[in-house]
């Protein structure tokens, strides 16, 4: 799988001189608008493989990753050093624009502040989509109902359950096999992930060493020590955000198992009013949790059938 290679070998660092943040996710031919997907709080991109996987027919898809993988000296980069660079990098890549983004979680705040910026560059920005984005705490109100919050960090989960992780993705790659994968551990509490990998396998028809890659390759880039390392820094640089005012229209989805309707309806409202007209593309309340969501069938076809329309759209 020669994307997850590139990724692999990014990750690890064995081109250390290479800083470029800028990640082919398909080998898709489109002359389509490409799309640029922007890091959550990890710095990582795999995270946007089944996105990139569907849109493959609509699109090329770059994931832009934080450069703290290849250049240990990135650390000291400051939240506008990253937007700049950011945003240098994708003109590189795609000349004469237009420009369609989008980002999850820690991502959409990215993804907001380069549409920005392309937009002051006199750019055309004709996508924005905003998964479940973050947003900074001080535009809600102090008694606004919260949920308790899950782990902020979508990359994080516990070395001690790898099983449930490699079902877990398994499930939301595979969705059709979830209820399958859901008896499979009932009937087989003490299985081995060994033995879930080769049941996965071939309940999927994929090859199994296919199989173990592509899920390895989520776990690893779920469980990366320097992923836990650069998201404290993201966090930290995040401090600098401030909501920028857009002339593009976010399309956006919302957790409603990590956000309260309250918290995503003063969300919608607050992002209405940093845009110069007034609206939003479109807002989605999902029932997928926060962590998984960019995973999630129904999160893949709502997207796609929103960028599509929006492509129509731009192109009347």
């Amino acid at each position: 799988h020669p994307t997850v290679e590139v990724l692999a070998r990014f990750i690890g660092m064995e081109h250390q001189q290479q800083v470029q943040c800028v990640v082919e996710l398909t080998g898709a031919t489109s002359t389509a608008t490409p799309l640029f997907c922007l890091h959550p709080s990890g710095g990582i991109v795999f995270c946007y493989q089944p996105l990139a996987k569907r849109l493959s027919k609509h699109a090329r898809t770059f994931g832009i990753m934080h450069k703290g993988f290849a250049d240990k000296d990135a650390s000291t980069q400051t939240w506008p050093e990253m937007i700049a660079e950011y945003t240098e990098q994708i003109v590189e890549k795609h000349p004469d624009g237009p420009y369609r983004l989008m980002g999850w979680s820690l991502g959409g705040a990215i993804a907001m502040d380069v549409a920005a910026a392309l937009e002051r560059q006199g750019k055309q920005v004709t996508f924005l989509g905003l998964v479940d984005t973050t947003l900074p705490e001080s535009i809600f109100p102090a008694d606004l109902p919260r949920k308790p919050l899950e782990e902020d960090n979508p990359e994080y989960l516990s070395a001690d359950n790898e099983l449930s992780v490699a079902v877990e993705m398994f499930s939301l790659m595979f969705a059709h096999l979830e209820e399958p994968a859901a008896r499979y551990i009932a009937e087989n509490p003490t299985t081995s992930l060994k033995a879930f990998y080769q049941w996965a396998s071939q309940q999927a028809a994929t090859d199994e060493q296919e199989m173990i890659a592509t899920l390895e390759a989520i776990k690893q880039e779920i469980m990366n020590a320097q992923a836990f390392d650069i998201h404290e820094r993201l966090v930290k640089s995040f401090d600098a955000f401030s909501l920028p005012t857009l002339k593009v229209k976010a399309s956006c989805w919302w957790s409603l198992q990590h956000k309260t309707l309250e918290q995503v309806l003063h969300s919608e409202q607050v992002l209405r009013q940093y845009n110069l007209s007034g609206q939003l593309q479109g807002s989605v309340h999902s029932p997928l949790p926060h962590r998984s969501m960019i995973y999630g069938e129904s999160l893949l076809d709502s997207f796609e059938s929103v960028l599509l329309a929006c492509e129509g759209v731009t192109r009347d």
